[in-house]
Formats: C-alpha cells, sequence, structure tokens
C-alpha cells in the first residue's frame, strides 16, 4: 500500500491544494513552505485495487523566520506575534468589514493586566532603518456608562517576547491615538540599538482604554517621509485688506 497526502494553508478546500501522491514512507519532505505559516493536510491509503476515505484535516506548523518586513491586517492575531493579557480579535470594522485587535485596559478590572501585542522576531529592529505604520482609533463611547478615553499607546522593544518584564519603552513611543470611529494612521521610526521585538502597550493610567488597530507594517523609513496632517500648526493669523 501506499498513500496520498494534499496539503495547503490552513482552511483551504480539499481539491484545491498541493498533492503528493503515492508515497510509501512514513515520513515525507515537503519544500517551499512559507516561513511562520499554520497549514492543514489530509491524508489517505492506496490500495491494489481501492482506497479509503480523505482522513482529516490535521495541522502543522513551520518555524518563524527573522522578519524583515510585516504587513498585517489582523483577521486573525498573525501565527508569528504573541499577546499578553486583554488582546482580543473578535472584532469587524464596518462597512468594509476588515477586522482589528483591540489592547484593553478597564478602570473597572480589578486583577486584569496590562495588554501586550508583540511582534514577531526582528533584525534589532531594522537598527535605525525602519519605522512601524498602522491604522488605529480609540473608539467613541459606546453608552454614557462607557468611560473609554482617548488612549495612549506605548511602543516599546523587547527581548524576551514570552517575558513582559522585558518591555523598554522607546523614546518618543508615547503615541495619542485620536477618539474617533475612523481609524487613522500613525507612525513611529525606530531608533538604533533596541530589541529584536516591538510591543505595543496601553499607558499605566486607571481608566478606561480601549486602542483599535487594523492594518500593520513594518517597513523601510522612505527617503521623503509624509507629511502627517496632525504635525502642521498654523500660528500669528492675521487678517489684511
Amino acid at each position: 500500500a501506499s498513500y496520498e497526502i494534499e496539503y495547503g494553508v490552513s482552511g483551504f478546500t480539499l481539491g484545491t491544494g498541493t498533492s503528493i501522491p503515492e508515497f510509501t514512507n512514513n515520513q515525507i519532505t515537503i519544500n517551499g513552505l512559507e516561513s511562520g505559516t499554520l497549514y492543514e493536510y489530509y491524508l489517505k491509503k492506496i490500495c491494489s485495487a481501492s482506497s479509503t476515505q480523505w482522513i482529516g484535516p490535521l495541522n502543522f506548523s513551520t518555524s518563524c523566520d527573522v522578519f524583515d518586513y510585516l504587513n498585517v491586517n489582523f483577521n486573525t492575531i498573525p501565527f508569528c506575534f504573541s499577546t499578553h493579557n486583554n488582546v482580543n480579535t473578535d472584532y469587524t470594522y464596518n462597512p468594509n468589514l476588515d477586522r482589528f485587535v483591540r489592547l484593553y485596559w478597564s478602570m473597572n478590572a480589578n486583577g486584569i493586566q496590562q495588554p501586550y501585542l508583540i511582534s514577531p522576531e526582528t533584525d534589532v529592529l531594522g537598527n535605525g532603518t525602519k519605522r512601524l505604520r498602522f491604522y488605529a482609533r480609540t473608539p467613541m463611547p459606546t453608552s454614557q456608562s462607557d468611560m473609554v478615553v482617548p488612549s495612549t499607546l506605548i511602543i516599546g522593544s523587547m527581548s524576551d517576547p514570552d517575558d513582559i518584564s522585558t518591555f523598554t519603552p522607546l523614546p518618543d513611543g508615547e503615541i495619542l491615538i485620536e477618539q474617533t470611529n475612523e481609524f487613522l494612521e500613525y507612525f513611529y521610526n525606530f531608533p538604533e540599538g533596541a530589541d529584536n521585538y516591538f510591543a505595543l502597550k496601553l499607558e499605566d493610567e486607571p481608566q478606561t482604554q480601549r486602542v483599535d488597530i487594523t492594518h500593520l507594517y513594518y517597513e523601510l523609513i522612505p527617503e521623503c517621509e509624509p507629511i502627517v496632517n496632525n504635525s502642521l500648526v498654523a500660528e500669528n493669523i492675521t487678517t489684511t485688506q
């Protein structure tokens, strides 16, 4: 007897994946897989005159490489990201149905600790050549009893993603996220000499805070950086005739 396997990225439909037919060993090598990816596979046994039904889906995952670029939409927490405490992804942003991740901290949530969203491993955060670009909001209150306030996101680095005590706030890494139901674009240029992981957390304040984050990019700092609208200030305006 021999076996046939069909595999694909998690969620694929049987019949649309990649097939490896009629192998006889109890181990196989699959080349060309993406790093940090969850895969599913189906397996059946082929005999001389017939074959069994497919069994599956079963799953396996590939290890996470060191990333030099990220483009994340948070339909789920990406496989190579990690979280601590109150970080949720069960949210949809209407009307375009993009999903987002929410960092949440409540003044009434006794015993709930600060949420952290932690990146995959990078190479010293680009050592001064990379930036973080993301779309975020502090959502408007949903009721009179909803005490959410404009929230500050703290960008830091970590040497160990499993140990939040290694979190170090980065210079100028405090970003006030405007309170609005629309997602606005924010930027942060990573300095030289940081750790290999970046992390996002909320400000340590005893009040209800929420920050929703949708698309997030870890990318090269462009040679010609864009003008940020909220950095413009008009002063000494006078009228003339």
